[in-house]
């Protein structure tokens, strides 16, 4: 049993009631692979097959029906128990917190955000990563704790994404770029230039336009702010990110003035991102008030 965590328990449980691994993972928002794998782990560690396929159905045994009558007890108690001790004072939290900042918000507010941390929260070890592939399915598995970055209208549903920000996207260049001599830019000139893009999903934020006139020259993708912001100081090419992310007193880079058509703006949502199922979570509410607190004093 000690090698049963508490998702494990949540994927069996729903598969008892479903009977089905593709309605299980629709419900628990994962893969129909990561049930099966879940399922495969389980019955080593059970050393019971716990389910008996028969058709399309997986029918429980009955140590599988003895567990899942008392499962939901311990689920509620175990929470029950994490919400009292997480409601305590931050000072007295220990342990490990895993927290994704995408690029654009790390390079900002990764150190300040950090010192806010460890300021009330002095006994903990705080793991604060770039987003990588890993980014859901460590918040699903509450691997990670929360998430922050730009708001994405295709991430699953059990993905809460919380806005902090209201933010301006702006299209940055070096001070000898040529577009700086122009009061303002039209968008048919910015063909004439590259840009640098974010190449990982979710990680950065590109220019947030509809149908430009023009296919985009782009020498450089990275998922690295820090090179990005490199390169654009030191070559022609245009990088994007947000008027709350330019307060980094390194960034060198000046905002191009670009004159938008009626009815376009560029605008993005800086988010927090957590599993719904923590939403209520004593301690994902004080995470959130600590990061809206740095990104949004």
């Amino acid at each position: 049993m000690e090698n049963l965590n508490l998702r494990t328990i949540k994927v069996l449980l729903s598969l008892h009631e479903t009977e089905n691994t593709y309605q299980t993972a629709d419900k628990m928002g994962i893969s129909q692979s990561a049930v099966a794998r879940t399922l495969a782990k389980a019955r080593e560690a059970l050393n019971n097959p716990l389910f008996i396929r028969q058709g399309r159905a997986f029918l429980p045994t009955p140590l599988m029906n003895e567990l899942a009558s008392k499962w939901p007890d311990f689920i509620e108690n175990f929470e029950n128990l994490a919400d009292v001790e997480l409601s305590l004072d931050p000072f007295w939290l220990t342990g490990q917190y895993h927290i994704y900042l995408n690029s654009h918000i790390k390079n900002a507010y990764g150190a300040s955000l950090f010192q806010a941390l460890s300021t009330h929260s002095p006994k903990a070890t705080w793991i604060i990563e770039g987003w990588d592939s890993m980014l859901i399915d460590d918040l699903l598995n509450q691997r990670a704790a929360i998430g922050v970055g730009f708001y994405q209208e295709d991430l699953p549903k059990v993905i809460a994404q919380d806005v902090i920000l209201e933010d301006k996207v702006l299209l940055l260049a070096n001070a000898q770029h040529p577009l700086h001599h122009y009061d303002t830019v039209e968008l048919e000139q910015l063909g004439g230039f590259g840009f640098i893009t974010h190449s990982k999903r979710y990680q950065g934020i590109d220019l947030k336009l509809e149908a430009l006139p023009f296919t985009p020259i782009i020498p450089l993708h990275t998922d690295c702010m820090e090179l990005a912001t490199k390169v654009a100081q030191s070559q022609p090419l245009l990088l994007t990110t947000t008027a709350s992310c330019l307060c980094d007193g390194k960034n060198t880079l000046l905002p191009v003035n670009i004159n938008m058509p009626q009815g376009r703006t560029l605008s993005t949502k800086t988010v927090c991102l957590y599993a719904q199922e923590v939403a209520d979570k004593p301690f994902i509410r004080w995470l959130k008030h600590v990061i809206r607190e740095v990104i949004h004093p």
